[in-house]
């Protein structure tokens, strides 16, 4: 074991990023940190101002978009997302009133579909794609883990 005392991790690196990842048909996660000088036109005492996650679908035809208030300490937030099968992207800004600031955008995600494909050709074999793998009409073994490249 390595002592946290000789190796601390810091709280912060001091960096301006936002990341959004998803994590099923209509839940993502988003996770942030801003510099000092992201920093720099943001008062936490500035009773006007409002830290905004603003929520942006990008790829249907009538685009929208939604906000999350979040407070100055916040770091991350898990975000439900109304449509499966769709773009989104991510924005920490402002808000001063009705006045919106951006002060860092995340990268694009896709959500996944919550069912099978709805596309011609791409049904799925249940019986073809189980027997023999997982004790349907074949050997009694369990599936393995995926591991990542290069570990046993």
């Amino acid at each position: 074991p390595v002592d946290p005392e000789l190796f601390p991790i810091p709280n912060r690196y001091n960096q301006a990023k936002i990341v959004f990842v998803v994590r099923d048909p209509h839940w993502a996660f988003a996770y942030w940190e801003l510099d000092e000088r992201a920093r720099g036109g943001i008062s936490e005492n500035d009773e006007n101002l409002q830290l905004v996650l603003r929520v942006h679908e990008t790829e249907s035809d009538q685009r929208s978009s939604f906000d999350i208030p979040v407070q100055f300490h916040d770091s991350s937030w898990y975000i439900y997302l109304p449509n499966e099968d769709c773009g989104y992207a991510l924005e920490l800004g402002t808000l001063r009133g009705r006045k919106y600031a951006c002060v860092i955008r995340s990268n694009p995600i896709r959500t996944p579909r919550e069912g099978l494909s709805r596309r011609p050709g791409h049904s799925l074999d249940w019986h073809r794609a189980f027997s023999g793998n997982y004790g349907i009409g074949g050997t009694d073994s369990i599936p393995q883990r995926i591991l990542a490249a290069g570990t046993e």
